[in-house]
């Protein structure tokens, strides 16, 4: 991990009120919180990020293996902007939005959380801020492919693609912990992966035609930036033993949120930064042994990372704005980027 970062400037000027406060719970009825989220957050796109036990240790919470055990406490959230309390863990500023979103939630509940040695909580407010959290298929009238009774470890959570999407913009902060009361200075703060450690190897896709006018105008702060694709592509049947050897092949296309009507040369013709990268499609055939955590069993899921741009441009004389993203190759394997994971049986 990097070393951490002074954020006071960050925290002087972004503070994000919440109007309810968030607990982590002992038990499942939220009954017993020692560990509060402040409505202090820091600011898009720097992340906060704690060790598990820096918080939670000595707290009263279940311990098995390397991992804790805890409820975490939501008010309802608003449906129309749409806003969401998102966790992630484990979380890692080299990680394309600091780590994978483990669960998101938008209703009221006492959900179960499993933390790894590192986690993370964000709170986002406008479809665009929530896609660049993470949160999938933030686009009018989209549905999500992901069933979160299969998110990444922890069981369920909210489907975006169940809610009614408004295009309005919000925030999207990392928000600060307190136990019984005191503060937790955070063991790492600073921006997610960016783009310089994209490798080039990729076969660039030249601008064919399309109908856009090459004018994108990107949102400050949403340029160029990383995050996981929208859920996990599930690689096998339940695994009982401790390695399962991957042979389906893993391939993550292109996305946007802009109007579906758009072809991939149409989105090359916006003028996106890294057009000249842009790939409609990337894959990884080769076969790869994955050894499941201590105590773990379930499905092996494999989670794309996606490079992305967020703003506006001109597509047939009319205004268009959302995200685009294209797969990349990491610099380090020269394969499609991402991570395999272990995912829970619904």
């Amino acid at each position: 991990m990097p070393r951490q970062t002074t954020a006071l400037a960050v925290l002087a000027t972004a503070l994000c009120v919440v109007a309810e406060e968030y607990t982590f719970c002992t038990e499942d009825t939220c009954g017993d919180c020692p560990v509060s989220i402040t409505t202090i957050g820091t600011g898009y796109p720097d992340c906060a990020i704690y060790n598990s036990m820096d918080v939670f240790g000595n707290q009263g919470f279940e311990q098995t293996n390397k991992n804790i055990s805890a409820f975490i406490d939501i008010p309802q959230q608003d449906e129309s902007a749409p806003c969401y309390i998102i966790f992630k863990s484990p979380a890692d500023l080299e990680q394309p939005g600091c780590g994978l979103t483990q669960k998101y939630f938008q209703d009221a509940t006492c959900g179960d959380i499993v933390l790894d040695n590192t986690f993370m909580v964000q709170f986002c407010c406008g479809r665009g801020d929530c896609a660049a959290a993470g949160i999938p298929n933030q686009g009018p009238g989209s549905e999500s492919s992901l069933s979160m009774s299969r998110s990444a470890k922890f069981g369920r959570g909210i489907n975006a693609g169940d809610l009614e999407l408004s295009a309005s913009g919000g925030g999207l902060k990392s928000m600060r912990i307190a136990v019984n009361g005191t503060e937790i200075k955070p063991a790492y703060v600073g921006p997610p992966r960016v783009a310089s450690n994209f490798t080039t190897d990729a076969q660039p896709i030249s601008k064919r035609g399309g109908v856009c006018d090459g004018d994108w105008s990107p949102e400050p702060g949403k340029e160029d930036y990383t995050r996981p694709a929208d859920g996990p592509q599930i690689l096998s049947s339940v695994v009982e033993s401790s390695e399962f050897t991957v042979e389906v092949t893993r391939t993550q296309e292109w996305t946007t949120t802009i109007d579906a009507s758009l072809g991939f040369e149409d989105i090359l013709s916006l003028g996106v930064g890294f057009s000249e990268s842009f790939s409609e499609s990337l894959s990884n055939s080769e076969s790869y042994t994955f050894t499941f955590p201590e105590g773990e069993s379930g499905y092996v899921g494999w989670t794309s990372y996606l490079r992305c741009s967020q703003g506006t441009g001109t597509c047939n004389d009319e205004e268009v704005s959302g995200e685009v993203c294209t797969p990349y190759l990491d610099r380090n394997s020269g394969k499609l980027a991402g991570r395999y994971i272990v995912v829970q049986e619904g």
